[in-house]
């Protein structure tokens, strides 16, 4: 990752930890490793141009990659049973949180919108998150939140390309949502390789979405 203080390097290029903003959790994994400096790709991604951008990490098998997103759960646990079987929650999780706790504090400033019952007003704004989950796998798609059936992928008149028939789930939190992932990752296409008795063989995607409803009071 970055340059070790125990072991002299040349400069990188990278910035100093000290003139950088990153987060909490991030800044404590970094001094738990002595890391005294980002590389240059860690400076690129957290500078503010990179912000809502896409990221794409490719690595080979068993480099880390499933962990740093899953994380770690105790053995025989799964991502989504609760929050004491996480032993280090991995991105899934920590952007799981964020999510719901930005959407609640968006609930919060809008709730003048319901009456003294709690039930929205008609007219009244309100906020969703849907999820969908497929793979690609032999050149084919499959949903997998939805027994596997096959998918296609069409491009329509403005060439936007779309997932015909793949089913989505709305979800109230974050332990809904990690064992819907869990639940997709059970029934994605594995296989061995020479590095992982049990690799993922295909690519998967998931989507979040943030839908907007108006009630109808």
């Amino acid at each position: 990752m970055g340059q070790n203080a125990t072991h002299a390097q040349p400069k990188t290029g990278g910035l100093p930890l000290t003139e950088t903003l990153i987060a909490p959790a991030l800044q404590r994994a970094l001094d738990e490793r002595s890391y005294t400096e980002l590389t240059p790709v860690q400076s690129a991604v957290i500078a503010p141009e990179a912000m809502g951008r896409d990221l794409l990490v490719s690595a080979q098998t068993g480099s880390g990659k499933t962990h740093t997103l899953m994380g770690k759960v105790k053995e025989g646990a799964r991502l989504g049973e609760d929050e004491g079987a996480r032993t280090n929650p991995g991105l899934y999780v920590l952007a799981a949180r964020d999510l719901f706790a930005m959407l609640r504090a968006w609930e919060q400033r809008h709730e003048e919108g319901a009456g003294r019952t709690g039930v929205p007003k008609k007219g009244t704004r309100r906020l969703a998150i849907v999820v969908a989950f497929f793979e690609i796998y032999g050149g084919k798609l499959f949903d997998l939140l939805n027994n596997r059936e096959e998918l296609k992928a069409l491009v329509d008149a403005r060439g936007d390309v779309n997932v015909v028939g793949l089913s989505e789930q709305r979800v109230s939190g974050v332990e809904a949502l990690l064992k819907l992932i869990d639940y997709g990752n059970s029934v994605r296409s594995t296989g061995s390789t020479g590095a992982n008795s049990d690799s993922s063989r295909s690519h998967a995607v998931l989507q979040i979405t943030l839908a907007e409803a108006v009630a109808d009071g």
